[in-house]
């Protein structure tokens, strides 16, 4: 999914916008809220190709956690659920914060791997319980206090990467920028088998490069 949302993001700066300035430009200048909204309906388009993508397997211990974000102004949930080895599994930007939401969290992150957790740690919150039982129970899921710091001091990261952004005008959007961060992250930290032969520092721009002649 958020590998080719990040490769649409460059194709539409470097190829669409300059063919389509009446749709892009605003004033003479790039719109970011209509490249984003573009950016959102592509990326439904193209998410299945995502698959061809060959993502490492997670870990069996994962740690589930939501944060906020503000999407016109309305506070969203972000769940997120991240492996012992930092990975982030998947993401999903959500109204409410109750079963249904965690039931689609974790059958979206089920239905995409091959993996299943033996252990998931969670927070207090009275919606896991059942949830996990239903779709995963054989996991042990594990509730305690400072158990899940791991996801929390991740979740500074997404939050360092919006705070300077104008602002999320739809949960689709949302979805898409948040989901795409994720992606990043984990290319950073080697969970792709994409530019596994590039230094840290420079990870990235091979990753980008490799999947630009694949996608």
């Amino acid at each position: 999914m958020t590998v080719v949302c990040f490769y649409r993001v460059v194709r539409i700066l470097l190829d669409v916008v300059p063919r389509r300035q009446h749709q892009f430009f605003e004033n003479g200048r790039v719109d970011r809220c209509r490249v984003s909204d573009h950016l959102a309906r592509d990326h439904l388009q193209h998410s299945e190709r995502t698959r061809e993508v060959n993502r490492r397997a997670p870990g069996n211990r994962w740690y589930v956690d939501e944060t906020y974000v503000k999407v016109n102004g309305v506070w969203r949930y972000v769940y997120r659920v991240v492996d012992q080895f930092g990975q982030i599994i998947d993401v999903l930007v959500s109204p409410r914060r109750d079963a249904e939401a965690a039931r689609r969290l974790f059958r979206r992150a089920l239905s995409m791997l091959k993996v299943r957790p033996n252990k998931v740690v969670t927070d207090a919150p009275a919606i896991y319980p059942a949830v996990l039982a239903e779709l995963i129970p054989s996991a042990w899921h594990h509730v305690e206090q400072y158990a899940n710091n791991l996801i929390e001091a991740d979740h500074s990261k997404l939050q360092q990467r919006l705070r300077p952004m104008r602002g999320l005008q739809i949960d689709r959007t949302a979805q898409v920028i948040i989901a795409g961060h994720a992606f990043i992250q984990n290319l950073r930290r080697g969970h792709y088998e994409l530019g596994i032969d590039a230094t840290p520092a420079v990870r990235v721009t091979a990753a980008f490069t490799e999947l630009a002649r694949a996608v």
